[in-house]
């Protein structure tokens, strides 16, 4: 949660260091507002008790909704462009997978 929040300012930021960077005309990162309904819910969720049942719905649909923007994503993919973006974004990718994965390992083994 804290690095979906998180995201807000990093564009800010980014954002700013691009216009004050020069050298042509550069777009402006606009707000993501996801952040803003996603700290609504944070929000929500800690004065507002849910049913567990209601709960449960919740969760299945967040599921669906997921693997649905998943499949998007994997959809809208061509094989074309990953062999012209060459090897070495799917071994940073492979990395960072890697590096995720052990990282929650080594927490959870650390904390429970």
């Amino acid at each position: 949660m804290v690095r979906v929040l998180l995201l807000a300012p990093v564009l800010v930021i980014i954002s700013r260091l691009r216009r004050s960077g020069g050298g042509g005309a550069s777009r402006q990162i606009k707000f993501p507002w996801f952040v803003f309904w996603f700290g609504a819910v944070i929000v929500v969720q800690s004065f507002v008790r849910v049913p567990p049942a209601a709960r449960a719905h919740i969760i299945d649909l967040d599921t669906v909704l997921l693997s649905s923007a998943m499949f998007a994503l994997g959809m809208a993919t061509r094989w074309h462009q990953m062999k012209q973006a060459g090897t070495r974004p799917l071994l940073l990718a492979a990395v960072i997978f890697v590096g995720l994965i052990s990282g929650g390992w080594l927490i959870t083994r650390l904390l429970v």
